[in-house]
């Protein structure tokens, strides 16, 4: 599902324009986006948890700069 089909699906149920409906969903990603990047943990009770780990560097490789 794309945001153009979560923005229609949202305005269909609600009445609400599709223009309106937009603003509202880029606004709720940006306050989800917001709070991830100040370290927030995210919790939508019935839909899910968010929240940013750290994780060491690992080692890997280009198979495409491999030697032939």
């Amino acid at each position: 599902m794309t945001k153009a089909d979560l923005v229609e699906e949202i305005s269909g149920k609600t009445g609400v324009s599709k223009n309106h409906t937009a603003i509202i969903v880029d606004r709720l990603i940006d306050s989800v986006c917001r709070a991830l990047s100040e370290g927030k943990h995210l919790e939508i009770r019935g839909f899910g948890t968010f929240k940013v780990r750290e994780r060491r560097a690992r080692r890997a490789r280009n198979p495409a700069a491999a030697p032939k």
